[in-house]
């Protein structure tokens, strides 16, 4: 994209009609904030603080990817556009749409609703759109790099971490892989931050920045010069292994004239002001091996103390599966190597480490439900409920009388604790009662917490609402059954109404 719009033959004149935007994804790093799904992101090209909906920039871009995926698979049935067979490969389409592990359940139904816009969905509530974490299809992909269990081991159970490493994030998790049901276990709940490849790319930033003066970076700041020479870092990032060679990065011509014509004078002079960088001809910095080294220090600072820090808290972890984009980085590999290889340990990373989570998609994809067997809650789940007052234990600020009864408000009623292992496909139940007979419908509001026993929802985030549309009303029924499954890489909920055979699939308006 940086690529064609730099490319414009006027850039000028046609900034405002083309509008350029870069690394939204990372809108959705933070959860509590993903609240409103018509959040609003500037344009990177716009000099007139042009915006436009978060969640209309992810359903363009799954769009192109849809039509263009559509496109391959007609070539390769031999089918046209808008024939009947055409239309039977299309619906016979389950699309994948990997995230991070890190991210929370509000960022993952905000893909599945920008997948509906995109035209993904086969419905109003899609089941042809499935969300994969993205540790867990590394995991898939790669088992034959895990060690072999020793002959003489009783167990065949393998504990291994898989460290992604991809552009914006770091996601961590643990897996027990089980060699006789060759199924895979989360033993610790996602992990990580914001320590991926992009921050490497700031980092070569700041030491161009120091190369051309602070004055030359203030002018040419609006035009977010780093991206004319993105090819150019990325490819030094890949080549560069620390060996003490000095490492060539490319400079955009548009970058080069612009940088000359604030500065007043050459890129020769300009390179002399810092050590360790001189200019070669054909548009090149050389930079020395300990500059452009720097340039990792901090993201392999803060990776490294993260996963020692999970090293200590987890026993038995045989093996480090390192994947992501960033992973293709000889400096990273090596770091990874160097520091977490021991005698009991070891560290593997795929050839083309990009590529382990795509791979693993697909193998997600085969069998959705029964790739990982259980997962670690991230959250304690639950509802508000009013229990019968108790004194001495319900604070008395919280009393409130119902039909002569005295109750306690606002009352946390757990469904999932934090930290707790959910096996695959298991539900949790808990009957809501109604407050008549003739009720058509229901409201109920789902609370989340980190802490493993909140006692009021005081205590806890308001995750969403769900609204339960109930069937025509039954003489006898006064209450229905409201299931959670929070097994899978996404929560669902049903409601169940004893006078009805079919569940009722709710979806969750996430606030």
């Amino acid at each position: 994209a940086w690529t064609d719009y730099n490319n414009l033959d006027d850039l000028e004149v046609e900034a405002e009609k083309y509008l350029l935007f870069d690394r939204f994804k990372m809108n959705l790093e933070n959860d509590e904030g993903v609240h409103d799904h018509m959040a609003e992101v500037p344009a990177k090209s716009s000099t007139s603080g042009i915006k436009k909906p978060l969640r209309l920039l992810f359903a363009r871009t799954l769009e192109y990817f849809y039509h263009l995926s559509l496109e391959r698979m007609c070539l390769s049935f031999g089918c046209k556009k808008g024939t009947a067979e055409w239309k039977k490969v299309v619906n016979e389409v389950m699309w994948i749409l990997t995230v991070p592990a890190i991210w929370g359940d509000r960022a993952k139904q905000f893909m599945i609703d920008a997948a509906s816009d995109a035209g993904m969905a086969n419905g109003p509530s899609p089941d042809n759109i499935t969300i994969a974490l993205e540790p867990e299809c590394a995991s898939l992909a790669c088992q034959e790099m895990l060690p072999k269990p020793a002959k003489q081991s009783a167990s065949k159970v393998q504990r291994y971490m898989v460290v992604d490493c991809g552009g914006g994030t770091v996601d961590i998790t643990v897996h027990d892989l089980d060699g006789h049901a060759k199924t895979i276990s989360e033993v610790h709940k996602p992990t990580g931050g914001a320590w991926g490849g992009t921050y490497v790319d700031d980092a070569v930033k700041k030491l161009i920045e120091r190369v051309i003066g602070e004055d030359v970076a203030r002018q040419l700041a609006d035009a977010d010069w780093l991206e004319t020479i993105r090819d150019g870092v990325e490819n030094a990032k890949r080549s560069f292994n620390n060996d003490g060679s000095p490492v060539a990065i490319t400079l955009s011509q548009v970058f080069m004239d612009a940088v000359g014509d604030a500065a007043g004078v050459g890129w020769k002079e300009l390179c002399s002001r810092v050590e360790g960088v001189s200019y070669r001809k054909r548009g090149a910095l050389l930079v020395s091996d300990s500059l452009f080294s720097a340039c990792f220090e901090e993201v392999l600072e803060r990776l490294t103390a993260h996963v020692q820090d999970l090293l200590r808290k987890i026993d038995h972890v045989e093996c480090l599966l390192v994947v992501g984009g960033f992973a293709d980085s000889p400096v990273l590999r090596q770091h990874m190597m160097d520091t977490f290889t021991t005698p009991r340990r070891r560290v593997a990373i795929p050839t083309s480490a990009g590529l382990a989570i795509l791979k693993g998609a697909l193998k997600y994809g085969q069998h959705p439900k029964t790739s990982i067997v259980a997962r670690i809650s991230k959250y304690t789940y639950g509802m508000e409920e009013a229990p019968a007052f108790v004194p001495g234990e319900h604070p008395e600020s919280r009393k409130v009388v119902y039909d002569g009864k005295a109750r306690c408000e606002g009352v946390f009623k757990k469904f999932v604790t934090a930290g707790s292992v959910v096996r695959v496909n298991t539900t949790v139940e808990t009957i809501i009662h109604l407050a008549s007979k003739s009720q058509g419908g229901a409201q109920v509001i789902i609370y989340r917490s980190k802490e493993e026993n909140p006692q009021f929802i005081d205590n806890a985030e308001k995750l969403g609402l769900l609204r339960v549309p109930l069937p025509e009303a039954s003489k006898d029924r006064r209450s229905f059954t409201l299931q959670m499954d929070v097994s899978g890489s996404t929560i669902h909920f049903q409601a169940i109404c004893t006078d009805q055979s079919a569940p009722i699939d709710l979806k969750v308006n996430f606030q």
